[in-house]
């Protein structure tokens, strides 16, 4: 009998408690399956997480679940933007293909959700200002979520250091930069998630916080020694792993110190660190092998650019658990776009299969490992299922009136709790607002407002204090895109005594300014950061 979500096979036949019964036996039929009773081909699909679109379209979808059931895939990964209710529906059909139930996946890192229709939580550089307790409050509200919508691991959360300003793709994704805080925020976090039974995945190791590449588009190379390493980027992995972190994943960037020839993903020895120098025993994850990172890395420069299926077997050779595959294009903000999802389905899944099997059968890649890799995700599927996943529209959408009711309130207790405030934040009498890189409404009712640029200093006179709102600067430009004339007017106003700094964004322009003048950094630009410096100076 193949597997099936919520007892839909024969379920007119069956009353609640009948249903409940043969629900228990069949997840017990499952579970107590053995690496033994499964053939070569059904313990390799078990290793791949494929990439679904979550607004999957018609075609994508017909695709997927031929490609899924036909290779016995194992896990999939939801990316893209769509709504709640379109991935649930999506989940329940997937689920109902198949004899071993999926692990579904999704990156819900804070701020990243790329759901349109629920609460948006404040990102992890936010959340590196805020107080543990919260940090746990968001990651078991983020749990509930995994919960109602039927996902199994969370690719989260992000416990690099942030070491480098310029870094494309980490900045506002991590904690920070401080070692010790970003572990506690990444234990926090983690514990949150795997308070609801739902699995946390600390990403991405060795550390891809120092780094001015971004992965999806080149490889990084990380040039540190390993001392260093051991100092600043292993420390928060370390410490996730001593407090019971579930899953890694693994990285793409080269790191010399460790392994000369290979990328962490690829690297046995970088795999080896995690294995026998940290004790972890949970899953292995690869970062998704589409990425531009991996597939431009050769060993050999005259083979050029590797192909997915060639970069699976590697992983799995140098220890991943689960190898992810996605479709040809990669990108950090272009998932939505389906239009060659097809080769994902049609072409690369069935050569990465084809590629780890002929591996097996030479004995390159020996089936004794494979084996073991299966075993561990059978007992992660055991321990994390079944989820309750929501049954019907009607009840969907009242349980996420419910969590999106208490996640807004979270969310405005984050933004108030993380705020740096510095100095006096007195109000006198007659304000001006100036703002810098945006304009926007008077954060202050009844204030007059202008762009700092058209400000005159002349003007000052008719002001108790300026307001001075900076909202999105340019990391990689001089003065972070502060023009000298501008920066000559801050200084002047500094001087004079007559100036707060609210900074929205990455606090690194704070340098500019003297530390004794009053300001608010809120780590964001957006109308709830706005709101929590307005609850301050109102």
């Amino acid at each position: 009998m193949p597997f099936c979500r919520d007892g839909v096979i024969g379920e007119k036949f069956m009353n609640k408690n009948i249903k409940i019964v043969f629900l228990i036996l069949l997840c017990f039929n499952i579970f107590s399956l053995h690496v033994t009773d499964l053939s070569l081909e059904q313990k390799i699909g078990q290793l791949l997480m494929v990439a679904v679109p979550t607004d999957c379209n018609e075609q994508n979808f017909k695709a997927a679940k031929k490609t899924l059931v036909q290779y016995n895939i194992g896990s999939i990964i939801f990316l893209g933007s769509g709504t709640v209710e379109k991935q649930v529906e999506l989940t329940k059909q997937f689920q109902s293909l198949s004899k071993i139930p999926f692990l579904i996946a999704k990156d819900f890192e804070p701020g990243f959700f790329r759901l349109t229709d629920v609460t948006e939580f404040p990102k992890n550089r936010t959340l590196g200002s805020t107080n543990e307790e919260l940090v746990f409050n968001l990651g078991k509200q983020i749990g509930k979520f995994c919960n109602l919508i039927g996902v199994h691991i969370n690719f989260a959360p992000v416990v690099d250091v942030s070491c480098n300003p310029k870094n494309p793709v980490i900045r506002m994704r991590s904690f920070g930069q401080d070692k010790i805080d970003v572990a506690k925020k990444g234990i926090s976090f983690a514990n949150g998630i795997q308070s609801e039974n739902v699995i946390a995945c600390a990403k991405h190791f060795p550390g891809h916080g120092d780094t001015a590449t971004d992965s999806h588009e080149d490889l990084p190379i990380i040039k540190h020694k390993r001392d260093r390493l051991e100092k600043i980027e292993f420390v928060p992995f370390k410490e996730l792993i001593n407090n019971g972190v579930s899953a890694v994943m693994m990285a793409h960037i080269k790191v010399p110190a460790i392994d000369q020839k290979y990328p962490a993903s690829l690297s046995k020895k970088t795999i080896n660190i995690l294995k026998k120098d940290f004790g972890f025993n949970g899953l292995i994850i690869s970062d998704a092998l589409n990425m531009k990172g991996i597939l431009q890395f050769s060993g050999h420069p005259e083979q050029g650019r590797r192909s997915q299926a060639e970069a699976a077997v590697l992983a799995l050779k140098a220890g991943n658990d689960i190898v992810i595959l996605g479709r040809p294009k990669a990108g950090f903000t272009d998932f939505a776009d389906q239009e060659d999802y097809l080769q994902l389905y049609q072409n690369i899944v069935p050569a990465a299969f084809q590629k780890i099997k002929e591996a097996v059968l030479s004995g390159d890649l020996l089936e004794e490992e494979i084996d073991k890799k299966v075993e561990k995700i059978l007992a992660i599927k055991s321990k994390f299922f079944p989820i309750k996943i929501t049954k019907d529209n009607k009840e969907l959408h009242e349980k996420l009136h419910q969590w999106d009711s208490e996640s807004q309130k979270l969310k405005q207790e984050i933004f108030r709790n993380s705020l740096v405030k510095n100095g006096n934040l007195s109000l006198g009498k007659k304000i001006l607002d100036a703002q810098l890189f945006g304009a926007k409404e008077a954060l202050i009712k009844n204030v007059d407002i202008i762009n700092l640029s058209d400000f005159e200093l002349k003007d000052l006179k008719n002001y108790d204090q300026v307001v001075l709102e900076i909202f999105n600067v340019d990391v990689f430009a001089k003065n972070y895109g502060i023009s000298d004339s501008d920066l000559a007017k801050i200084k002047t106003l500094e001087l004079r005594n007559k100036i707060i700094l609210v900074i929205y964004g990455l606090p690194y322009i704070s340098e500019l300014f003297d530390k004794k003048t009053p300001s608010i950094i809120a780590h964001e630009n957006c109308l709830d950061a706005r709101d929590a410096v307005k609850s301050v100076l109102v």
